[in-house]
């Protein structure tokens, strides 16, 4: 059984098992959240506390003096485990008033063991210095040696297949890995408030992968969630799948490829962070998620890169998407016109309404078979071309040889500078055929 679609299921369902929903209608045991318990400081434990002085240079030249604090701390027992994290929290040294009461927090953005100067460079203290503002990344979970010791079993899929498992037996969905890894979010931000003497009433969540889903539900549970930047994949599900572990149909948003996604997140604030070529997330079906949300949304679609948000470029956008959630900073919203298809060429136009602060436009584009289901499809495989697209007024244009429209995807980015944050935001990924049949 593929455990990304049943964890998304689950998610699904814990949403559905909020207060407006009617929890004795399901067998399941719902989520147990105590607010006043994950926001108290007693049972962190934090050790190993150390602050040092750290300077960071930006683009410009200016020299932000950050304190960098480093600690661990106490989540919870899950899985027969307890549960310790390493913690690095990035605070600017001359914090603005503005500021104040403002967190970034990151997990699950990006694997910490490969990636490890993305997680704490570029999501960690790069945000914290480009921002002004608290931000803070930790481990998510442990290396779980004692469910190894017990089960001889080493991978962390193995790992969550077991929770899942438990969750078939016991209809308990605080046995689900996702539950440890939202109740661990929840205790790093008190560890910070703990280690900083503040509190934190504005905060942002990063998350990607299993760590999305986590995070979404999250927001949808805490108030002081203003929005989240969702990395990585979105799993879907068939129509059978879903009848036999979903909820009832008639309580999900279905869409065109079952991406369902439930009707109470439509009018949520999201930053979707993906690559062209995610091995587990088809680009197109990432846009008809995409265009399911009606609330505050944005999109950066990396091209040629992956399942990681790793890039440079991904974390500078996932900085402009804070700098909009935090302080209001006006963001373009990146629109494809239909393209124009004549003998030898295709003519792609892009609108910007509101095109302060783009500094250039440019479309990637690609030829491969559109297999949104199939996993390490032709997608991850797809080699992406970026050409610029010249400026006329406030539309951007560029034309690119005819080629099988069927199997011709494209996208359009925008560079987008706002003060000291500089960053690329895009459209979804189109395919020019579908295009021009919709406009029909």
């Amino acid at each position: 059984m593929n455990t990304g679609r049943l964890f998304f299921i689950l998610v699904v369902c814990i949403a559905l098992l909020s207060s407006e929903s009617v929890a004795g209608e399901s067998e399941m045991i719902p989520l147990r959240i105590d607010h006043d318990e994950l926001r108290s400081f007693e049972g962190l434990d934090i050790s190993d506390l150390n602050v040092a002085d750290v300077d960071y240079a930006l683009p410009s030249g200016e020299v932000v003096k950050l304190k960098h604090y480093t600690f661990r701390f106490f989540s919870q027992r899950f899985m027969e485990e307890d549960w310790y994290h390493k913690a690095s929290l990035f605070v600017p040294a001359e914090l603005a008033s503005e500021a104040k009461g403002k967190l970034f927090l990151a997990s699950h953005v990006v694997n910490q063991s490969k990636f490890r100067e993305a997680l704490y460079g570029g999501y960690g203290k790069s945000t914290a210095a480009v921002l002004g503002i608290a931000s803070l990344v930790f481990e998510p979970n442990p290396v779980n040696r004692e469910f190894f010791k017990r089960t001889g079993l080493t991978k962390e899929s193995e790992w969550q297949d077991e929770t899942f498992e438990r969750f078939r037996k016991t209809g308990d969905v605080n046995e689900v890995s996702f539950a440890g890894i939202m109740k661990a979010n929840w205790r790093a931000w008190a560890a910070a408030e703990k280690v900083l003497g503040t509190r934190f009433d504005q905060v942002i969540l990063g998350g990607g992968s299993k760590g999305g889903p986590s995070v979404r539900t999250m927001q949808r549970h805490d108030h002081r969630v203003l929005s989240v930047v969702v990395s990585g994949s979105f799993p879907f599900a068939t129509k059978e799948y879903l009848a036999q572990y979903g909820p009832k149909p008639h309580e999900l948003f279905m869409g065109e490829q079952i991406g369902f996604f439930p009707e109470l997140y439509t009018d949520s604030s999201f930053f979707i962070n993906v690559g062209t070529n995610d091995f587990g997330a088809h680009p197109t079906g990432v846009r008809k998620f995409y265009d399911t949300l009606k609330g505050d949304v944005r999109i950066y679609t990396h091209p040629n890169e992956g399942h990681q948000a790793r890039k440079s470029e991904q974390i500078q956008s996932m900085q402009l998407w804070l700098a909009h959630k935090f302080y209001g900073v006006s963001l373009p919203d990146i629109r494809l016109k239909k393209p124009e298809v004549g003998d030898e060429k295709v003519v792609f136009v892009c609108e910007i309404a509101d095109s302060d602060g783009v500094e250039t436009v440019e479309l990637s584009y690609s030829v491969f078979e559109d297999k949104p289901f199939r996993k390490y499809g032709p997608h991850s495989k797809a080699k992406w071309k970026t050409v610029a697209m010249e400026s006329i007024g406030n539309s951007f244009s560029v034309s690119v040889p005819v080629q099988d429209l069927a199997q011709l995807h494209y996208t359009a980015r925008a560079r987008v500078v706002k003060g000291r944050v500089a960053g690329y935001l895009s459209s979804p990924v189109y395919i020019v055929k579908e295009s021009l049949e919709a406009s029909k």
